[in-house]
C-alpha cells in the first residue's frame, strides 16, 4: 500500500500503480476485470481501490468540445485582482481555473464563435484593470495522460 518516505514524497506500490492506470485509461473499470488483469483476488484489487480513494477528486469524463460545437479554445491569463476570480468562476464558458505562486490566473475556456471569447477577453480586461493574454489553441493533443498507462507513470 502507498507509504510515506521521508523526503520522498507518497511511494505507489506496483499494484496501486496499475489499477491508478486501469482507472485513468477507463474509470468505469469494474473490479471484477481489473481483477484479471492483475491476476488477483478481487478483495484484494478492492482494498487497493479503497486505498487509492483518498488520491481521486473527481470522476468525471473528457468532452470532445469540437464535436459539441466548441470551436473555440483558449488559455487565458490576466492578474488576479479583486472580482477576477469570482466573474471566472461564476462563466458558463470557464472550464479550468488555476491560480500561480505570482498571482496570474490561468483560464481555460471554450467557446462557440470567436465573438463570444472575444466578449470574454475584454469583460475580463475591464474587471482587472489590465491586460489579458490569450493563448488559441487549435488542437488538444493530449489530455489527462499522467498515470492513464504504465509506461508514463511519474517518478
Amino acid at each position: 500500500m502507498a507509504k510515506l518516505e521521508q523526503g520522498q514524497g507518497l511511494k505507489l506500490s506496483k499494484q496501486e500503480l496499475q489499477v491508478l492506470a486501469m482507472l485513468r485509461s477507463n474509470s468505469k473499470t469494474t473490479i471484477t476485470k481489473m481483477s484479471r488483469r492483475l491476476k488477483k483476488p478481487s478483495l484484494q484489487v478492492a482494498s487497493v481501490l479503497q486505498s487509492l480513494h483518498r488520491f481521486v477528486l473527481k470522476h468525471t469524463c473528457l468532452l470532445d468540445f469540437e464535436a459539441l460545437g466548441f470551436k473555440h479554445h483558449a488559455f487565458i491569463f490576466v492578474r488576479n485582482k479583486p472580482g477576477v476570480l469570482e466573474f471566472l468562476a461564476n462563466h458558463p464558458n470557464v472550464n479550468q481555473l488555476m491560480l500561480s505562486s505570482d498571482n496570474i490566473v490561468l483560464c481555460q475556456a471554450v467557446f462557440k464563435d470567436f465573438e463570444s471569447l472575444l466578449s470574454l477577453e475584454n469583460a475580463l480586461q475591464s474587471i482587472a484593470n489590465s491586460s489579458v493574454k490569450s493563448l488559441h489553441i487549435d488542437k488538444a493533443l493530449l489530455l489527462e495522460n499522467i498515470f492513464s498507462q504504465q509506461n508514463n507513470v511519474l517518478e
